[in-house]
């Protein structure tokens, strides 16, 4: 009766859940951790499966190597105090991604929103040199979407 029980409780959609809200929980506490923020504080914005090439979660840092092994878990978007964060979680393990993401009027909704909810603001640059790369890329692909789009 024991066993009927244990294989009741471990069902392929209560695993998920749990994997999920262990996903949430980690990507909290590792931005909490990071950011000096409350993790009360912190309101997610969308959490979906998302699967990595290797260990790095999808946020490498420059000059470190990674374990070459498909890593699956979540991506994460919360939000505190008018700023946006990327949250990578998986293997047990929470990467904070990129730098925070000030949104001006951006204003938290209250509760979770999933992957259907709005995109989070697109990050900009701050140093020149990247902004005037981005912009070059920007010009460059206006211009080749042009072309596509009057070619016949």
């Amino acid at each position: 009766m024991l066993l009927i029980f244990v294989g009741l409780a471990c069902t392929p959609s209560s695993f998920a859940q749990s994997s999920r809200e262990q996903a949430m929980e980690l990507a909290k506490e590792a931005l909490a951790l990071e950011e000096n923020l409350s993790v009360d504080s912190l309101q997610l914005r969308r959490l979906e499966p998302a699967e990595w090439p290797d260990a790095s979660l999808g946020c490498p840092e420059a000059g470190k190597t990674y374990a070459q092994v498909a890593t699956s878990g979540y991506r994460a978007v919360l939000s505190a105090e008018g700023t946006v964060f990327r949250v990578h979680v998986g293997g047990g393990n929470a990467v904070v991604c990129g730098e925070a993401l000030r949104a001006a009027g951006f204003t938290p909704r209250s509760g979770p929103t999933f992957a259907k909810g709005p995109e989070p603001p697109i990050p900009q640059p701050t140093k020149p040199a990247l902004k005037r790369l981005v912009a070059q890329a920007s010009r460059d692909l206006a211009e080749r979407l042009r072309s596509l789009h009057s070619s016949p």
